[in-house]
């Protein structure tokens, strides 16, 4: 779209716009201490992914190493985070290499993707939702059918995991409905809708994304619990980003194909839950508290919202400039507070990371009590400490979502 367009829309939307108050929303930041580096989301992505994959691509095993002092294959969820960020890209040379990859973790009796290369039965469904992304961006990317054949194949295999009474099985045939899985699997299908035209696709979507609501969401807060365990009905409360993250997507792309307000007025919530400076994914230094490898997904939520709904609806519009402001003082605190200045390597549990990294944070923030804590930290190997590709890659990811707003 050119710029004159832009303009036009931007018109039409104030013009148009009703006497409804949109959601504004309000910050109450405990803390917002920010490095005085200059920060380009763009410049950040391409510095961030291009170290990752010099890193992390072994040409001579064609995979991704999850690094260490040997190759090692790391699990499906880690490939699909560091695929995406490589086809964010936008360069066709990448295709080839993560799908061919990706296709190792196939299970061809079930039609699933394997949580390790042993292709197993060892199967998640949010795994799986991220590798039908991945393949929907290789087809979107390269015109190639083939990879829309994928796409479609994984996506049968995780609506066949829909449980008699309702929600996606985590695992394959498992007794846990994960949050994850539902708002994974409802954006899965509504983006392979976008792609095919498939009814089926936009159906289903909104069969998951509505289950989800009715048995998962806090209405405290509206943000979704963990899951539900199905022998036993009892539900994990806890609460992570990437399932507000996904679920914001999800709400943008429904309400970008329907227009319908009801779409419009959840994704609203689940900002006003997340995105306005308090709450329970903040931590008391006033940022998000989760591991890099969930909170990436809230920053494409958000991102997902700004150009989906944000230039098609005059409240939308609105909300669109308030997050994108939070997007990238959240995006900044990533490149100024989790970077290693020496290698470039990013690392979110300050307790483990090299002292460039924890000197600098503990000299901003008087406890580490707010930062992640992950369970992929870094070890060391012959004394160095070793990276980790998926909080590389999840850090890639994030500077690309601050690049889109």
């Amino acid at each position: 779209m050119v710029l004159g367009q832009y303009f036009l829309s931007f018109v039409i939307l104030i013009l148009g716009a009703t006497t409804a108050a949109p959601i504004s929303l309000t910050y109450s930041y405990s803390s917002t201490k920010s490095s005085s580096s200059y920060f380009n989301a763009y410049s950040a992505f391409d510095s961030s992914f291009n170290s990752t994959w010099s890193i992390f691509w072994n040409y001579q095993e064609g995979s991704w190493s999850d690094s260490g002092c040997s190759y090692t294959s790391p699990v499906l969820w880690d490939s699909a985070v560091a695929g995406g960020a490589a086809l964010f890209t936008n360069n066709p040379y990448y295709v080839g290499y993560i799908t061919t990859q990706l296709s190792k973790y196939k299970n061809s009796a079930t039609g699933g993707y394997s949580s390790t290369t042993a292709a197993n039965t060892d199967i998640y469904t949010d795994d799986n939702a991220q590798t039908v992304w991945v393949f929907l961006d290789a087809y979107k990317l390269s015109g190639n059918d083939d990879y829309l054949n994928a796409a479609i194949g994984i996506m049968e295999f995780i609506q066949g995991q829909w449980y008699s009474e309702g929600g996606i099985r985590w695992s394959y045939n498992g007794e846990y409905l994960a949050s994850i899985s539902q708002t994974e699997g409802a954006l899965a299908a509504v983006r392979l809708y976008e792609a095919t035209g498939d009814e089926q696709w936009l159906s289903f979507s909104k069969q998951v994304i509505n289950w989800a609501i009715d048995n998962l969401q806090d209405p405290s807060d509206h943000l979704f619990y963990d899951g539900l365990q199905i022998n036993t009905g009892s539900i994990n409360k806890g609460k992570l980003s990437y399932t507000v993250g996904t679920a914001i997507s999800t709400f943008s792309y429904l309400y970008n194909i329907e227009k319908d307000e009801n779409w419009l007025e959840q994704a609203e919530l689940l900002i006003q839950a997340s995105a306005s400076g308090s709450g329970a994914l903040y931590g008391s230094n006033g940022y998000w508290n989760n591991q890099l490898k969930y909170s990436y997904l809230l920053f494409q939520g958000l991102a997902d919202f700004y150009n989906l709904v944000g230039i098609n609806s005059a409240k939308g519009w609105q909300l669109s400039q308030n997050i994108s402001s939070e997007i990238n003082r959240q995006a900044q605190y990533v490149f100024d507070y989790y970077q290693d200045g020496t290698t470039g390597n990013y690392y979110d549990d300050i307790s483990s990371a090299p002292p460039s990294v924890s000197s600098k944070y503990k000299e901003a923030f008087t406890t580490s009590s707010s930062s992640s804590s992950s369970s992929s930290s870094p070890g060391t190997c012959n004394g160095n400490y070793v990276p980790s590709l998926l909080t590389n890659s999840a850090a890639a990811r994030i500077f690309y979502e601050a690049w889109r707003v």
